[in-house]
């Protein structure tokens, strides 16, 4: 077997192909701009607050072992209840986000077939 027939074999025994969910753009192609728009948006807000939420989570346990002048604790910015419910918020903006993409992919490929005729 020659060093090219290798190649060739090996890239069709890879198990992982990155980004292979998303289609391959035809040349030319546009994707419409509200569309996408609406989803980075959506994408962008949820992103801002996850990071503001988390900036405190963090800054909350940086706090814990930073002591007051009388040598005491800062006081918790919150409830351990109220610490788990913000995680679990965070948790549930990550799952929004990776559905928003999904949306998005979906939509795109819907779009793509109706206006490309399923060509690539």
């Amino acid at each position: 077997m020659t060093t090219t027939e290798n190649k060739s074999t090996d890239a069709d025994r890879v198990q992982f192909r990155a980004f292979s969910w998303v289609a391959d753009e035809a040349a030319g192609e546009l994707m419409p701009a509200a569309m996408l728009n609406r989803s980075v948006e959506t994408s962008r807000n949820l992103v801002g607050g996850l990071g503001v939420v988390l900036a405190m989570l963090e800054r909350e346990e940086l706090d814990r072992e930073v002591l007051d002048e009388h040598g005491a604790p800062f006081a918790p910015f919150f409830t351990a209840p109220d610490r788990g419910n913000l995680l679990r918020m965070c948790i549930g903006i990550c799952d929004a986000l990776r559905d928003a993409a999904d949306l998005t992919i979906e939509r795109m490929s819907e779009y793509r077939e109706a206006n490309n005729g399923g060509r690539r």
